[in-house]
């Protein structure tokens, strides 16, 4: 059971009511500009602002977490002077608890080492490449598309889904052979599975056996995984259907991506606060308080660019990725496996993820063995060949700024004082380890130091070898 879990198993029915209308309220606060500056010039009183949005709760007690005025009370509030903003807090607090839980946990527990071992790397690696960027990325090792492309076509869309082609249907053999692929997975993945979840360049909802598809996963692992859906109000019963199912096991929270103002509107007036607590409410809309990943489709769109489009010119975007499987993704349409993890959006990688390897299988026992072959043939820490020229991840820029040495990217600055006499050393691409260790030695420096920097860049990915 996750920190998560317990923390709503612990809460009464009046605190999990609470919970309930004050995202409800938080949802319209940070995605209606209008609304939210009514309420910031005091235009708008909280008792008309909680009745517009359809919050039965006292928004006074709540001040510290949205009103400009009041923030510095945030950290302090007590239950006694601020009763739903130090509920809201243990609410928050909890659900960063469950993201260390889920990085720490999905990987295979020790069934297959070599993946467990790459995972680690991969996380280490991304959180140097991303910076702050990564802090909300959990690394799931693995990703289903139950369907070819997506009926959706977000503008921004972070990994550039392909438009709709079709999706897998359970009848006939179908449902035994998701059961026998999700066996196979689980053989190889142990319960870092669980961790999993059945979409990516896809939108779940556009398969209609998407709920069917959720309850054999939940038959094998005994955990419904998360649904993110753009198209919530599409097919009503279907989502009424999934939100339900999540009840079951209350594992990891849905999300709905939300892009119109009108849309946010529509959800709110189509589901209680209460039906919503298990789904964050992803406000891509013009004049929400959220920022758009400048990876994928909307790569292009960044404004050192030029290509801004009426939609991009009011967005705010930063360099992140919204990639968050460091593992497998799998289209069991296609029969396709790729094996990928997080990176910084660049021209070789747009949409925010490095393609390590790929494979196509041709039935589930294949699946299961590809799924093996690509760990034995990629997972392996290459050591730095000692005769081959290394240089910088292409991500990564060697500078010496007023005697400060570095390397760095879009999202991090890395210092050290070594980097001053082996940052050019590798920066120029021409020289092999056993070179950089033998100049730096001879420039008085000590060999087992530098040897040691240089096998933890190759580890975490921060080097390379040229060519």
């Amino acid at each position: 059971m996750s920190k998560y879990t317990q923390f709503l198993k612990s809460r009464s029915k009046s605190e999990i009511r609470n919970l309930a209308h004050i995202k409800r309220f938080l949802e319209r606060y940070s995605g209606d500009e209008d609304y939210r500056n009514s309420i910031n010039n005091n235009e708008l009183d909280l008792k008309t602002a909680a009745k517009m949005c359809g919050c039965e709760i006292d928004l006074e007690t709540l001040r510290p977490v949205f009103h400009p005025e009041y923030i510095e009370k945030r950290q302090t509030a007590t239950k006694e002077e601020w009763p739903l903003t130090h509920l809201w807090n243990m609410h928050m607090t909890n659900m960063h608890y469950y993201r260390g839980e889920i990085i720490t946990s999905a990987n295979s527990q020790g069934l297959t080492p070599l993946f467990d071992a790459w995972r680690d790397r991969q996380i280490v690696r991304s959180n140097i490449d991303l910076g702050p960027g990564a802090s909300g990325i959990v690394h799931p090792p693995i990703a289903f598309e139950i369907s070819d492309g997506c009926s959706v076509g977000c503008w921004f869309c972070g990994i550039s889904a392909k438009k709709f082609k079709g999706h897998f249907s359970l009848k006939d053999d179908g449902a035994q052979y998701w059961r026998e692929m999700l066996q196979g997975t689980q053989r190889v993945l142990g319960p870092g599975m669980n961790h999993g979840f059945c979409y990516w360049a896809t939108e779940p909802l556009d398969n209609p056996e998407y709920a069917e598809f959720l309850e054999i996963f939940y038959e094998v692992t005994g955990i419904m995984p998360q649904t993110t859906s753009a198209i919530p109000l599409r097919n009503i019963e279907l989502t009424r259907k999934v939100l339900k199912l999540w009840e079951k096991s209350r594992f990891t929270v849905n999300r709905f991506s939300i892009l119109t103002p009108r849309i946010l509107k529509q959800v709110h007036e189509e589901f209680t606060p209460e039906e919503l607590l298990g789904v964050e409410l992803v406000l891509q809309n013009v004049g929400s308080e959220s920022i758009k990943s400048a990876g994928g489709r909307a790569f292009k769109y960044k404004p050192e660019k030029g290509e801004q489009t009426k939609e991009a010119k009011k967005s705010t975007m930063t360099n992140s990725t919204i990639a968050c499987v460091s593992g497998f993704l799998v289209n069991i349409l296609r029969k396709t496996i790729r094996l990928v993890s997080p990176t910084m959006p660049s021209e070789k990688w747009p949409n925010g993820y490095v393609v390590h390897a790929e494979a196509v299988y041709t039935d589930t026992e294949d699946y299961e063995r590809k799924l093996l072959e690509l760990i034995e043939a990629n997972m392996e820490l290459q050591k730095l060949k000692t005769d081959l020229p290394i240089r910088f991840d292409e991500n990564f820029t060697y500078m010496n700024v007023d005697g400060h040495f570095a390397f760095t990217n879009d999202a991090i600055v890395i210092e050290s004082k070594l980097f001053e006499k082996i940052g050019p050393m590798i920066a120029d691409g021409d020289m092999s380890p056993k070179d950089i260790v033998k100049k730096y030695t001879k420039e008085g420096g000590n060999p087992f130091l530098v040897a040691k920097l240089l096998d933890e860049f190759n580890t975490y990915g921060l080097v390379q070898h040229t060519g």
